[in-house]
């Protein structure tokens, strides 16, 4: 279960940073995570800690 959620929380990020939702024109708003470096970072971040925090609910002892 915790490997199909993150495999589709992955699956929506790369789509999105495509342009597959809302476009690549300048001002899409939801490709703000990936305008800058800094961004980019926090996304990644909590990225990071959703996919801890599930691996911690679904597959913790």
């Amino acid at each position: 279960m915790f490997f199909t959620i993150a495999l589709v929380i992955t699956a929506l990020l790369q789509l999105n940073s495509i342009g597959i939702f809302g476009g690549i024109k300048a001002g899409n708003k939801m490709l703000w995570m990936y305008e800058s470096h800094k961004n980019a970072l926090i996304t990644s971040g909590v990225l990071w800690l959703v996919l801890w925090i599930l691996s911690e609910l679904l597959l913790g002892k």
